[in-house]
């Protein structure tokens, strides 16, 4: 039960933060680093993820800070890459790279552009299918 109390902490700060000064305050990033240093990985993870699965009014702004923070902090977790992308494809903001970055520092640019691809010949809405190509399209942008 805590863990979820914890992820739910974890997005509500994100989400805070993100209204309140917007997605690339430097300063807000690295205080958010310092107060989740004391969160488990995976808690920072699912914090971080459930963000991009809620579609709000302030999106960009919301997913680019928890980009951010997943690109930089770079969690070690255990994830089906495929369920994660699934679960974000509705509502995932095509301006914010940092997800897909993320996801090629856990597993490999190679693997993700696999796993993307066959994503491709699923039965996905057309919002998705723009979703995953832009997916796609920052995967291949990525560079370490």
């Amino acid at each position: 039960m805590e863990s979820i109390v914890n992820q739910c902490e974890i997005s509500e700060r994100i989400i805070s933060i993100a209204d309140k000064y917007g997605s690339r305050n430097p300063q807000q990033l690295k205080q958010l680093k310092h107060s989740f240093a004391k969160y488990d990985k995976e808690e920072l993870f699912r914090g971080c993820i459930q963000i991009f699965a809620e579609k709000s009014s302030n999106s960009f702004e919301r997913q680019q800070l928890a980009g951010r923070l997943l690109y930089t902090v770079r969690p070690q977790v255990h994830i089906k890459i495929k369920e994660v992308v699934r679960l974000c494809l509705d509502t995932y903001d095509v301006s914010v790279e940092e997800l897909p970055w993320y996801l090629c520092s856990l597993v490999g640019k190679e693997r993700v552009l696999a796993l993307l691809e066959e994503l491709t010949i699923e039965s996905i809405t057309e919002n998705e299918r723009d979703s995953l190509d832009t997916m796609i399209y920052w995967t291949k942008c990525y560079s370490t």
